[in-house]
């Protein structure tokens, strides 16, 4: 494939510079255009004599953009200073419109735009001017001091604002969020205030040219506000902006507006009545614009500022004017004749009628928004409204109950608001519970879904709604956590009652005591969670866009988590579902007996949690970002929380998500009710029957029609025709439809009929009982509306599962490929291509919100970078000289003046030390703690650590033991210094001496005594920490006024940021047909999919969606971070068509609350929760169209669910042909047996041990028929998780493939029945499917085995418990997910309490299909019953019973194939074995054996033996001679049913290049197999695999060449996965640098070193281990605290060393199979070397090799060898770096001292670097023996380099050293240093002569053919290796300098960042070998 040659960058062409520089993606050539037809070169930027100096390009006019004048385009948009004028260009080539980035859509009638074109609306042609020309003209009025000095300038700036409009195709809604940006941060919003306060505005402007025309110049600004190029959008905080000029401005609009359009209305008329007024100054304003104008407007703004009318009561009066004026103007355009001058009166009448009502439908939305909040000001609003029961409902026993037991929320309650979260109104609720809410005694307020029950507010309203879903959808999130906060908060009441002696330890404490672990509550509605112990904190970040805290806890004792080797407690929390991202958990703080819960969310990810784990086993780390601002002040002041039995701290985790709950409960708070399509539906509390159901609005826009004939299947049906359009306005059209449909299209009746409802239905109900193509026909439906211009589409389904498969099935139709998928939780890989990043990869490009983009990332990272410093200084405040200074000249100026005017011989001692320090290296008080340098240095520090004291005080004189004891009763010796008497007699002191204070007085008289040279050590120790404290106080309390405003900036900033990037998300959007996404999905994105206008909302599975979900998928965008809600206020932003397509009858929505579900007995009656918005408006009376033919499941099977629930469901012709199920005498059956069910009481651990065992044997005995063993044939459902978990193990102890749904997987996770899941060796084609009821909607297979688990152990009715199993909608699941056969295990009496299960077992009673044994056939003629009542029998064991094994035929078949193959046998029964001819292919003498299920040739039909099996001779099955003995001529059946000669596949398999063949065609050994890749062989006819077993050499080959391509595609991906960590640590070494040098030293330790070696294994890199926390104490015999404080430093680099190593040991299962062949073959060749004299010889290895290696079967291992030699490198980058950052900290340390530990210490960090660099150098050995042995030349090349840099480094540092040295005993002489610079003289030389031999060995591995060729080699080894040699040498030049001339010496940096990542082209390295094996 040719490479796509790069276009030329125009600007640099026209004007020799371009301001990308090197960064430009176009080729830089002088004086060729972009349109050249030669063949550009990408070159490089002209250096800095060839550049061109700055200056206009030539021809250009003066301030005029060089950039847009040549290309144009500018990057700055309308940031540009500069005017954007295009260079003139040839007429034909003249700039079109812009088209935007939005497909061109047909226009939408109800529309604003589509409602004025219809009406004949015009806009002026002076609103045209494109965005290059606005950009222009609007910096005139940009200026700081601009002023209007006439209406004309007012109109000509709103001219500008005018042309932003949807009918102007010069703009998008690219360039117009663009402009609106640069509008709204500049003096664009000023102006535009300044207009809408002009006076005066009039709409008739008369002879006064100083009258601003209202038409003209004053309303084009409302115009502006209400398009959707600026609504349509995610960037609210811009529109915000501009909509807070009309709240500043409020008075002064609604008076222009009252006056002016009141003027209009009474004229009758739009137009300025100015007699003689000129065409140019006359408008062309209509009434649909007005009020289609205005009322968006003021629905924008009413919703944006939600005390809006608290703040202008007199918008309720302009509200209400508009209503009058709209009814006069309605009535007056439809009367006959019409009476107001305005274009509707000359549409049709139909258009005027809609359009009139669609426009009333807005205003009397507005208008009662605002009698709402009116109602609400004035008091007037009935906020409890408590039902006027009739006297017949006051007999109703349960609505009684609840009007006298109703207990209201918030102020409503006589009593009060129960907790401080309790509220009226749920957008003041805290989404969150508090800490008071949690731990309330009173039942919160759950308001009950019943229509007459009592409710605050009013019946029928959808703010009544909104608020019960709100609650209840709150309740469940939350009702688990406060029950296990109860719990909790229940144990602690009685530990802090009574004593441990006195009673049984709780759980709590058995938890406390084992550091964590599993709570679980006993009971029906029992509460399970996870509890963590040793909470305490760890720093505050601002990091992931958010502000965390970090929380270190105890390991929970759970597998592995605590293990010892820190790669398993890695794997271990890698993949575990604890502590999951997004969950909400509590932390519980208690403290001398009281207790306090702080709630929040998890932002560590596992992979964080996982890497914490590696640096201890007992502890992990996480981050959490909680509700509640004080737990992050705790974290900042570092509060102790885990201190005692009386004082401490865990974590709650219940696996609550509260990340997919809290978009849907945001939308609920935030959505204006009014907003809520389809309300007179949904909020309706009567029967529907009697509501119109309308049609889709779309669908009554005139000339609107349904594309019906894109169903035709005409041609594949043989019939002729054409299906007309569906018009629903148009009478009759309806059945014409049904009847052209029914003959010319595929779908069913049914189906029909529920296509047609749909069209016809702007709610539309399709129940699709199981099995009956709900999918299908939602494809269908999909195809119409596309093919009818009905886009965008969003379809929602509630599982992943569902979702993809409709995707996938629309894909297939080929309906449409321009769809879109949200999420990342995709399992089908097509699907994953068409996920919303993978658009944004593909389209990449540059935006104009690429400006604003960056520009506020910056902001975003310059808030946090602010943070970090606030942070930091609160959590660990350090304190200067400066701040010391400050405080005390403020405070106590008296002793600061003290402090710097001491007496004069201790400013002479000062000054002295200050001298030494300063010539002899800084002076340090050695000790345990050292003191701040900063302040140590001063005269303070000087005071403060009483150096004059210590000075002037006499030394005790050190006794020995003998004279200790002699003179015990004399005082202690003291000596004198002569050093102390010389400088007292040098100051005149004589042998006087200053007095030692020896004063203790309290503080309070030391903050009065001003003397502080007098005091004491004590004394000013205590004084000093005064002081600082109080500093310490006052900095974290201003620093904290800081922290917080610097939150809110950061989180407003971060939401800003994301809207920027939603909003170039929402453009890609908008391109689309169909945009897919599962329910949680959709509420996350809201925002993005309500802002593209999504018509139509398709639900797929709504029966199992929650009415709450649906609810927030139907309205415009909200935006909840602010204090007003966002709406687009628009009808044609509101969902149009609601499809709900399910099945109420199967599953309903999952609960974890089980009080609020329909299977509750209470839930049932008060909430239905669980009961989706299908089933309610079904039940309620809305319409709801049913699909009645099934394709799923045999007749036999259907009859059930036919009789319990779908009388009308009919079976399709394709069903009765279903072969009977194999090995069963019954194709339906009901096992009954009394054996008891096992487990607790609670919903979840139940299990039955005896059904387990009967599963196990069950699915073995169907997996040995033959025919079942396809992926997912066979599914197990189990009623209860705890079955599931025992029936996955035992299905495993079979090494049989278990497929569990992950939303089975969760459960099992969040109850803590999960289990370890490794690697296991399964039989991969006995897979079977393995879940709960519960998930298994939607799915199929050929034979379900359904667990019914409960069971009493005895044949009772009456009182025997079936728990869920009594719900019909589960018994409908489980009884139809069968196509073939159905099996069920239970206790037939226990359910016969249930009506539903009566009936299903009546009916199976009478058809025979229920009995105490399973009714199994081995043969047709044989019946094996297995008896219950017996002891368990293996069906293993019966089907290698005796009596299967009839006849010789028959054994030899079981022999061979190991199964009961009864077709084949009974077919063949009367034949000898001789005349078997499956098993004479069986008996080949050949050593390359066929050992596969044959088929039988004699018995297949005629037309079969026409199949050519012989291609070489063309010869068909019948040709071939049966009786042959030629090997050649023996038939081979493939697992496809294909059958050829054993001729025709060896050639086609290629067994001549395996296998040495003989002239007579015979095998007669192996041979050494090919070096390409291969690819496994397949069918020639069907391509589906060979799996013969004689053709296992070449398959397994293959195999294992794709299995070492996945394995190099692994380790490339997590090569590169480490580039951005290296970059950030190679861009910051410096401060890792610092950080080092200031680690304080601790050098009272026992400074010894481990043993340790700098090679490590031979064939890894050195073990990651070396370099933690605890291998620096213990191996390299560092101190804990410095240990520790070094490690912190270097985490991250030692994280990513770890993580490169990883990839350097990975070694792939091929890998494995080569050296495990290598090593077996190589063992069994030498015993047969010693065992043939023939082959005797010195050095058998080298010959058992060759042998070995032409045996084995594939050759060495390469690929993988190559990202292992690169991550051996990058190892090596990272240690060089470590290297560089301990050199910095051998700089810390001090070069002499008289102090001997001193001096061990500062050598035992030199030691450590050394070690370092020593394993580089063995290192890069390694990987040069790597690279030499796989014949990478260029991996051996860079090894050699390496080696050489680590030596290099090595001697570099060890010079540096050993000068130091020198230095410091005094011996740096000339000599010294002399023999040095020949050390480094000598080292160049080496260096020469070893990078010379390394080229040699390089040109000498890559022989070239061609001279430019070895040209080419020697340039890439220079380039990439000589030159760095070079510039190491030439630091050897500076080194040199050093050692002679003491120059100063800066090495070069150890890493050379330029390299790195660079180096390692991961992606383009895997691509290249990927394409040469293919």
């Amino acid at each position: 494939m040719s490479r796509r040659t790069p276009q030329v960058c125009n600007a640099f062409a026209s004007v020799g510079r371009c301001r990308f520089g090197d960064r430009c993606k176009f080729a830089h050539q002088l004086g060729q255009p972009a349109g050249s037809t030669s063949s550009p070169v990408r070159a490089q930027a002209p250096t800095p004599s060839q550049r061109p100096k700055p200056g206009p390009a030539p021809g250009v006019p003066p301030r005029v953009c060089n950039l847009f004048w040549t290309s144009g385009s500018c990057a700055r948009g309308f940031d540009c200073s500069f005017k954007h004028e295009r260079k003139p260009v040839a007429p034909e080539s003249q700039e079109a419109p812009v088209v935007g980035n939005e497909q061109e859509e047909i226009q939408d009638f109800f529309s604003a735009e589509g409602l004025a074109v219809s009406n004949g609306s015009v806009r002026e042609e002076r609103n045209t001017l494109t965005p290059s020309e606005a950009h222009n003209h609007i910096k005139a009025f940009l200026g700081d001091n601009y002023a209007f000095d006439g209406a004309s300038r007012v109109q000509g700036f709103v001219r500008i604002l005018a042309s932003i409009n949807d009918r102007n195709k010069s703009w998008n809604s690219d360039n117009a969020q663009a402009f609106l940006d640069m509008i709204v941060n500049g003096n664009g919003v000023i102006r535009i205030g300044d207009v809408l306060r002009f006076e005066p505005v009039h709409s008739s402007i008369g002879t006064n040219k100083g009258i601003l025309s209202f038409q003209r110049g004053y309303f084009p600004v409302f115009e502006y506000f209400a398009s959707n190029l600026v609504l349509k959008s995610t960037l609210h905080k811009n529109i915000n902006h501009l909509y807070t000029v009309l709240e500043n401005n409020y008075d002064t609009i609604h008076a222009v507006i009252e006056n002016c359009i009141g003027s209009m209305i009474d004229a009758k008329s739009w137009k300025d009545p100015t007699p003689g007024l000129i065409p140019s100054l006359q408008n062309s304003l209509d009434g649909v614009v007005v009020f289609k104008t205005l009322s968006t407007v003021l629905h924008q703004f009413l919703n944006r500022f939600k005390d809006a009318v608290r703040n202008h009561p007199d918008t309720i009066r302009l509200v209400g004017k508009l209503v009058v004026w709209f009814e006069s103007w309605a009535s007056d355009v439809t009367a006959v004749p019409p009476c107001f001058n305005d274009p509707i009166t000359m549409s049709p009448e139909n258009v005027r009628s809609l359009t009139i009502r669609q426009l009333r439908d807005e205003i009397v939305r507005l208008e009662s928004i605002v009698e709402r909040e009116s109602e609400t000001l004035e008091g007037r609003r009935r906020l409890v409204s408590k039902p006027a029961l009739t006297i017949a409902e006051r007999r109703q026993a349960l609505l009684s109950q609840l009007a006298q037991t109703y207990d209201p929320p918030g102020i409503l309650r006589d009593e009060g608001p129960r907790h401080d979260n309790d509220h009226v109104d749920i957008s003041a609720i805290r989404l969150a519970p508090t800490h008071d809410e949690l731990l309330c005694a009173v039942p919160p307020y759950l308001p009950v879904f019943l229509p007459d029950a009592p409710h605050h507010l009013p019946v029928d309203s959808m703010e009544r709604h909104l608020d019960i879903q709100f609650r209840l959808l709150r309740e469940e999130l939350i009702a688990t956590i406060r029950s296990s906060v109860a719990a909790i908060h229940g144990d602690l009441a009685i530990m802090w009652q009574k004593s441990k002696m006195a009673r049984e330890p709780t759980k709590l404490e058995e938890l406390l005591n084992s550091k964590g672990g599993a709570y679980r509550t006993s009971g029906f509605d029992s509460v399970f969670f996870q509890i963590y112990t040793g909470a305490r904190f760890s720093p505050v970040r601002a990091e992931r866009r958010d502000l965390t805290v970090g929380l270190v806890l105890d390991a929970p004792n759970h597998r592995t988590a605590r293990d010892s080797d820190a790669k398993k407690r890695y794997e271990y929390w890698s993949n575990s579902k604890r502590l999951q991202g997004g969950s909400l958990v509590a932390l519980v703080l208690v403290s001398h007996k009281t207790l306090r819960a702080y709630l929040g969310v998890i932002s560590s990810f596992s992979e964080d949690i996982a890497e914490s784990s590696k640096a201890n086993a007992e502890e992990i780390q996480v981050r959490m970002s909680f509700f509640d601002a004080e737990i992050e002040f705790m974290a900042l002041r570092r509060e102790r929380i885990s201190v005692d039995d009386s004082t401490f701290a865990f974590l709650i985790d219940n696996s609550v998500m509260y990340e997919a709950v809290r978009h849907f409960l945001q939308k609920l708070q935030t959505t204006e009710p009014t907003e809520i399509p389809f309300s007179r539906y949904i909020s309706h509390s009567g029967l529907l029957e009697n509501i119109e159901l309308r049609p889709p609005q779309y669908a009554t826009a005139p000339r609107f029609e349904f594309n019906l004939n894109c169903l035709n299947a005409g041609r594949e049906l043989g019939r002729a025709g054409r299906i007309q359009p569906l018009n629903i306005n148009r009478a009759g059209a309806v059945d014409i439809a049904r009847r052209e449909l029914l003959e010319l299209s595929t779908l069913d009746p049914s189906q029909i009929n529920a296509v047609l409802d749909t069209f016809t239905r702007e709610v539309s109900l399709i129940q699709g009982p199981p099995g009956t193509g709900k999918s299908f026909t939602a494809k269908e439906i999909l195809r119409v509306l596309f093919a009818s211009g009905i886009r965008p589409i969003v379809l929602i389904a509630y599982t992943n599962h569902a979702l993809d498969h409709m995707l996938t099935s629309v894909l297939d139709a080929k309906i449409t490929e321009k769809l879109v998928r949200l999420g990342s939780r995709s399992s089908d890989e097509r699907i994953g291509q068409y996920t919303l990043d993978k658009l944004e990869h593909v389209a990449g490009g540059t935006s104009m919100l690429d400006r604003p983009i960056k520009r506020q990332y910056a902001i975003m990272k310059k808030l946090e970078e602010d943070m970090a410093k606030v942070m930091t200084s609160i959590q660990l405040p350090d304190i200067s000289w400066e701040q010391i200074e400050n405080f005390l000249d403020i405070h106590y100026p008296e002793h600061a003046e003290s402090i710097l005017t001491p007496p004069y011989w201790v400013n002479a001692l000062y000054e002295r030390a200050r001298i030494e320090e300063e010539e002899n290296g800084e002076w340090t008080t050695t000790g345990k703690k050292q003191s701040n340098p900063n302040i140590t240095r001063t005269l303070y520090g000087f005071w403060r650590d009483g150096e004059d004291i210590k000075y002037i005080q006499p030394q005790v004189r050190n006794l020995t033991k003998k004279k200790k004891r002699l003179q015990q009763t004399q005082l202690p010796e003291a000596i004198v210094d002569p050093a102390v008497a010389e400088f007292f007699a040098s100051l005149g002191f004589g042998d006087e001496r200053p007095p030692v204070p020896v004063s203790t007085r309290p503080i309070q008289a030391l903050l009065q005594a001003c003397a502080v040279w007098s005091m004491s050590l004590e004394e000013r120790t205590r004084l000093s920490k005064e002081w600082e404290q109080i500093i310490r106080q006052l900095a974290y309390s201003s620093n904290l006024q800081h922290y917080e405003g610097l939150r809110t900036s950061y989180r407003d900033a971060c939401k800003e940021y994301n809207d920027i990037r939603d909003e170039t998300r929402r453009r890609l959007l908008s391109q689309s047909d169909l945009i897919g996404c599962t329910t949680t999905g959709a509420a996350k994105l809201t925002s993005l999919l309500s802002n593209i206008s999504p018509q139509v909302l398709m639900v797929e599975e709504a029966g199992q969606v929650l009415e709450a979900h649906i609810l927030t998928s139907l309205v415009p965008s909200g935006n909840p971070e602010y204090v007003f809600f966002v709406s687009a206020g628009l009808t044609s932003l509101v969902v149009k068509h609601l499809i709900c397509i399910g099945d109420p009858q199967q599953l309903r929505p999952t609960l974890a609350t089980f009080a609020l579900s329909m299977d509750s007995e209470r839930g049932k009656q008060l909430f239905k929760f669980d009961r989706s918005m299908m089933e309610r408006l079904a039940e309620s009376g809305l319409p709801m169209s049913q699909i009645n033919v099934q394709r799923r499941m045999r007749p036999s099977i259907s009859h059930f669910i036919r009789e319990i629930l779908y009388p009308k469901l009919e079976d399709n012709e394709a069903v009765l042909v279903y072969p009977p199920v194999v090995g069963m005498q019954k194709d339906v059956y009901f096992f009954n047996h009394t054996h008891k069910e096992n487990g607790s009481d609670d919903s979840v651990s139940k299990y039955n041990d005896f059904e387990v065992e009967m599963i196990r044997d069950l699915v073995l005995y169907f997996l040995r028929q033959g025919i079942y063993n396809g992926a997912g044939d066979i599914a197990v459902l189990c009623a209860y998780l705890g079955q599931l978990q025992k029936v996955r193990a035992a299905l495993r102890d079979l090494k049989i493939a278990v497929s569990v749904d992950e939303r089975d997987q969760e459960q099992l996770a969040r109850q803590g029945v999960d289990e370890d899941v490794g690697f296991e060796e399964v039989i991969v084609a006995k897979h079977i499917r393995l879940g709960t009821v519960d998930i298994f909607q939607g799915q199929e297979a050929k034979i379900v085995i359904v667990s019914l688990v409960r069971n009493s152990g005895t044949f009772e009715t009456g009182t025997a418990s079936i728990g869920f199993l009594k719900s019909s909608n589960r018994i409908n699941v489980a009884l139809s997910r069968a196509k073939h056969g159905l099996y069920i295990l239970g206790n037939a009496a226990n359910l016969r309490r249930n009506s539903t299960w009566s009936t299903i077992l009546d009916e199976m009673e009478a058809r025979e299909q229920i009995g105490h044994g399973l009714p199994i056939t081995a043969l047709k003629t044989i019946t094996a019953i297995l008896n219950a009542r017996l002891p368990v029998v293996s069906v293993a064991s019966i089907l290698n019973a005796p009596t299967l094994a009839l006849n010789p035929a028959l054994r030899v078949w079981n022999h061979v194939y190991g199964l009961a193959h009864t077709i084949h046998v009974r077919s063949c029964a009367d034949r000898s074995v001789r005349g078997f001819h499956a098993t004479n292919h069986v008996h080949i003498n050949c050593s390359v054996a066929i050992l596969a299920p044959q088929t039988c040739v004699v018995c297949l039909a005629d037309d079969k033996k026409a199949d050519i099996v012989d291609f070489i001779m063309q010869r068909s099955l019948a040709d071939i001679d049966l009786s042959s003995n030629d090997t050649s001529e023996r038939l081979i059946t493939l697992e496809c049913g294909h059958i050829f000669t054993v001729e025709t596949l060896d050639g086609h398999c290629g067994m001549a290049t395996y296998y040495d063949i003989d002239m007579m065609g015979r095998f007669t050994s192996t041979k050494a197999p090919p070096i390409n890749y291969q690819t496994p062989p397949t069918c020639p006819t069907c391509r589906g695999p060979i799996a013969a077993l004689r053709y296992g050499r070449v398959t397994k080959r293959a195999t294992l060449d794709i299995l070492e391509q996945n394995v190099a595609s692994s380790m490339s991906r997590a090569l590169e996965d480490t580039s951005p960590a290296m970059e950030r640590i190679s861009s910051t070494i410096k401060d890792y640098q610092e950080s080092a040098k200031a680690i304080p030293s601790c050098v009272d330790a026992d400074l010894e070193c481990a043993t340790r070696s700098a090679e490590g294994k031979s064939n890894e890199p050195l073990d990651p281990a070396l370099f933690g926390a605890g291998a620096m104490q213990t191996v390299h015999g560092f101190a804990r605290e410095e240990a520790y404080q070094w490690y912190k430093i270097v985490k991250q680099l030692v994280v990513t060393y770890r993580s490169v190593v990883k990839v350097a040991n990975t070694r792939g299962a091929h890998v494995k199979a080569y050296e495990a062949a290598l090593t077996t073959l190589y063992h069994l060749e030498l015993e047969e070397i010693a065992k043939d004299p023939t082959r005797m010889t010195d050095t058998p290895e080298p010959v058992a090799f060759d042998a070995v290696n032409i045996k084995i079967g594939q050759p060495p291992h390469k690929a993988d060898t190559r990202f292992q030699i690169d991550a051996y490198l990058l190892s090596l980058e990272l240690r060089f770096m470590l290297a560089q950052i301990g050199t910095s900290r051998i700089e810390g340390l001090r070069l002499t001292s008289e102090d001997e530990k001193v001096m061990q210490h500062r050598q035992l960090w030199v030691t450590f670097v050394d070690f370092i660099l020593a394993s580089c150098t063995a290192d890069a050995q390694k990987a040069l023996l790597m690279a030499q042995r796989s014949s990478a030349s260029r991996q051996a090349a860079r090894s050699m380099l390496y080696i050489l840099r680590s030596q290099f480094e090595l001697f570099r540092t060890q010079l540096i050293e050993e000068r130091a040295e020198l230095h410091r005993m005094a011996n740096l002489t000339e000599v010294t240093r002399q023999a040095l610079a020949n050390k480094i003289t000598e080292q160049k030389t080496q260096m020469l002569n070893f990078v010379e031999k390394a080229e040699r060995e390089y040109i000498r591995s890559r022989p070239s053919s061609t001279l430019r060729a070895l040209v080419a080699e020697r340039k890439w080894f220079h380039e990439t290796c000589r030159h760095k040699v070079h510039r190491w040498r030439d630091d050897c030049d500076e080194l040199t300098k050093f050692v002679l001339n003491d120059k100063i010496y800066l090495p070069l940096s150890l890493q050379e960042r330029e390299d790195i990542v660079k180096a390692f082209k991961f992606c383009e390295s895997f691509l290249h070998f990927t394409a040469n094996i293919q």
